[in-house]
């Protein structure tokens, strides 16, 4: 992926992998992409808030599925979870653990997570481009829509 090109690049490699994270460095031995859209999505942080109380997060980890379907990229992930239509949205992580959250709680808090975080957007531009105005504006929280 991205981040592993510009790591290497601005590090070299051994010093690469003497920062990276021990956890990540399996993606990066694991094999080749099968696509060549595929992108590792890797969950490195859990934003603390009412709609995911319970779920306490420690290390980075891979992001395997969204409601059974596989994450083939971010832009795939963010696709799916604008469309989501489900009563829940299931993140489905390699190593065989999972993240349930309440559709419409985890829509409703998201402008609060974001201000309580000092998060400008809820997605960069490169990532928020892909997407038809309808899916913007759902995946910005807009319920006009």
């Amino acid at each position: 992926t991205d981040y592993y090109g510009s790591a290497r690049s601005r590090h070299g490699a051994a010093e690469w992998r003497r920062r990276c994270p021990a956890e990540l460095l399996h993606v990066l031995w694991r094999g080749f992409r099968e696509r060549v859209d595929e992108q590792c999505v890797v969950l490195c942080h859990l934003l603390v808030a009412d709609v995911n109380f319970g779920y306490k997060f420690h290390t980075a980890a891979v992001l395997k599925a969204f409601n059974d379907q596989p994450i083939l990229s971010l832009p795939s992930l963010v696709k799916l979870v604008t469309e989501c239509s489900a009563e829940y949205m299931e993140f489905k992580l390699e190593d065989g653990s999972q993240i349930v959250l309440s559709t419409d709680a985890a829509r409703k808090s998201e402008a609060e997570i974001l201000k309580q975080h000092n998060i400008p957007s809820a997605m960069s531009p490169d990532i928020s481009h892909g997407l038809s105005a309808a899916q913007h504006s759902a995946a910005n929280g807009d319920a006009s829509q």
